[in-house]
């Protein structure tokens, strides 16, 4: 019997080490369709869990999970980033590598859309606004969002004179980054807090 964990995990396997995630960069392509970049949003939520943990009871092996499967009822995450990486296999860390590289090239991109590199297309900066926007309510994606460097392509982008076209959109990302941190860096430790 397929369990619905086996099922995700196979099809996460498929896509990040088989397809080496060229998901992401056929996402960014189309994401003037509003599906596929809810698609790419969801896709760049999701955990790799390792295979020794039981989520929920369960003790599938390669464990992959949305942000909302991993949270627990006060919404905090269920187990600590630091021990799940600790348990995953040689194939579940290939996963999780791909994946934080896409995560980072999709931001970097994203980031492009809406500074002066974009000169004419709105319809790319009104989308990667929105979706940067929405990366900002997810704790995984927030936090590779605001690491150095994307933060400071962002601030780059905002304060840019010439980016008449997404200096807007790059200014209302950065308020509502302001905006969520409190939040985020009260679930962070001082170790984390201390490098950014």
């Amino acid at each position: 019997m397929v369990t619905k964990a086996s099922s995700k995990a196979k099809v996460l396997s498929y896509l990040l080490i088989h397809r080496k995630g060229d998901v992401f960069d056929l996402l960014l392509k189309n994401m003037q369709h509003h599906s596929l970049a809810q698609l790419m949003v969801e896709l760049m939520q999701i955990k790799i869990t390792g295979s020794q943990s039981s989520a929920m009871g369960s003790s599938a092996r390669g464990r992959v999970s949305s942000d909302f499967d991993n949270k627990t009822d006060d919404g905090e995450e269920s187990k600590d980033e630091k021990d799940v990486k600790d348990n995953l296999t040689p194939q579940e860390q290939a996963m999780l590598d791909v994946l934080n590289q896409k995560r980072q090239e999709v931001i970097v991109s994203l980031i492009e859309q809406i500074s002066s590199k974009n000169r004419n297309d709105l319809e790319a900066a009104l989308n990667a606004h929105t979706i940067l926007t929405e990366l900002c309510e997810n704790e995984l994606t927030f936090s590779k969002l605001i690491q150095k460097d994307n933060i400071h392509r962002l601030v780059e982008a905002a304060c840019d004179l010439h980016n008449t076209l997404g200096q807007s959109y790059a200014l209302a990302v950065l308020a509502h980054v302001i905006k969520e941190y409190p939040d985020f860096e009260r679930s962070i430790t001082q170790a984390q807090a201390t490098e950014f």
